[in-house]
C-alpha cells in the first residue's frame, strides 16, 4: 500500500506496527434443521489453530440479533519471533500450531445462532477451524 511520500508493506506479521491487533468477528446465524423450533443454548466450543494459550471473549447471539459485548476481551502474547531479528542461534524456535478447543458457557433461547468473538492479541497467530454448539429443544408446556 502506499500514501503521499511512502510506500508500505501491510498485512504481514502478527502485530499492528509493534500495537497489538484488536478483532471483532461475527459470522452469519447458523440455521439448524430443526429451524421451526427454539432452541436454549447452553454451550459452545470454538475450535483453533495457534501458536499460543490465548481466551477470546465470546458472546451468543440468538435470532440474527447485533449486540455489542460490552465487556474486553484479556490481552495475549505470543512468543513468535520475527524472522531475521536475532542470531541464527539466539532464539527459541516457536510458532508451532495447536489445537485448542474449550467449552464455554452460554445462555440463550432462539431459533438461530452465531457467536460475536472479540480479541486483542501481539505476537501470535490463530485461525478458527470451527464452533460446536450444544442445545436443547425449547419445550412449551401444553395447556
Amino acid at each position: 500500500m502506499g500514501g503521499l511520500n511512502f510506500v508500505a508493506q501491510a498485512d504481514v506479521g502478527n502485530d499492528d506496527g509493534g500495537l497489538a491487533i484488536n478483532a471483532d468477528i461475527k459470522r452469519p446465524s447458523t440455521i439448524s434443521a430443526c429451524a421451526v423450533r427454539r432452541k436454549y443454548f447452553k454451550m459452545m466450543r470454538p475450535v483453533f489453530l495457534t501458536n499460543a494459550q490465548f481466551s477470546p471473549l465470546i458472546d451468543l447471539s440468538v435470532d440474527f440479533s447485533n449486540v455489542v459485548p460490552s465487556s474486553s476481551p484479556s490481552f495475549t502474547s505470543g512468543n513468535v519471533t520475527p524472522w531475521d531479528t536475532t542470531p541464527w542461534d539466539a532464539v527459541p524456535w516457536g510458532g508451532s500450531q495447536t489445537v485448542q478447543t474449550d467449552w464455554e458457557s452460554i445462555d440463550g433461547i432462539g431459533y438461530a445462532a452465531t457467536y460475536r468473538m472479540r480479541t486483542q492479541t501481539k505476537g501470535m497467530q490463530y485461525s478458527i477451524q470451527s464452533v460446536d454448539f450444544m442445545f436443547e429443544p425449547k419445550r412449551t408446556p401444553s395447556l
